[in-house]
């Protein structure tokens, strides 16, 4: 088994069987860095991971949200990442565009400071997000990745992790087909981003049972099985995260 560098089990998605879900979940996975997206959301992934064994929480604000960055640095102790996090231009403007980057600078100093790896959300802001990167060089993943594989390459170049879920299986996926195939496999990781986006052949609900078809769909573009792909996977989560299980 390998583990889900990303998913929402906070989300009301789950709370008809939250606990359930996340027992199947974890019968695939060998664990879940479970994300939050605001304050009250990462709260509550810090409680579900005091609940479960081998569930862990990442605490931040989406950049499509909002809240207070010192509410996150009092969370930081109890947490194994910073996020998720990040910039989201979609219909944005550049008065919005700042509040971003102002927030998002200030989760990598939190997660510099507590020495966590930060999980970062990126849509159509590739060029700042470069740029931060270059400046700040965070421990990171770049989560859902969507960018070029030539994106690809320069973010794990600056040290980033990259990683993909279930929108990449998809047919018309092709850029990120090519950016699997041009990501480092030492910098190469896989996500549900449950409940969102399950992989071909799935629909509806996304869950931790399903990361195995990603995994077999990317060590296809790589050309490698999906055995050796998962080992991948998990080393670069442990060197990233600190967890080893």
């Amino acid at each position: 088994m390998m583990p889900d560098v990303h998913a929402h089990y906070t989300d009301p998605a789950f709370d008809a069987d939250r606990d359930s879900a996340l027992a199947e979940a974890l019968e695939s996975c060998s664990y879940i860095i479970n994300a939050g997206w605001d304050v009250p959301s990462s709260a509550a992934a810090l409680a579900l991971a005091a609940e479960h064994d081998n569930v862990y929480a990442a605490v931040g604000i989406h950049p499509q949200y909002h809240g207070s960055s010192d509410d996150i640095a009092a969370m930081a102790g109890k947490a194994a990442a910073i996020g998720e996090t990040g910039l989201d231009y979609r219909r944005t403007d550049m008065e919005e565009r700042q509040r971003q980057r102002d927030m998002f600078e200030r989760h990598i100093e939190i997660a510099k400071e507590y020495n966590l790896p930060i999980v970062i959300h990126c849509v159509d802001a590739w060029g700042d997000m470069l740029g931060i990167l270059r400046h700040y060089r965070p421990r990171c993943v770049l989560h859902g990745f969507s960018g070029s594989a030539e994106t690809a390459r320069e973010a794990a170049g600056l040290g980033a992790y990259i990683s993909f879920g279930g929108r990449a299986t998809y047919p018309a996926a092709k850029k990120a087909h090519r950016a699997i195939a041009a990501v480092p496999r030492d910098r190469l990781l896989l996500e549900t981003d449950a409940p969102y986006s399950p992989p071909v052949p799935y629909s509806g609900r996304c869950g931790g049972n399903m990361l195995a078809a990603t995994a077999e769909f990317a060590a296809g573009i790589i050309g490698i099985t999906a055995a050796q792909l998962e080992d991948i996977v998990s080393a670069n989560a442990s060197a990233l995260f600190e967890i080893n299980i």
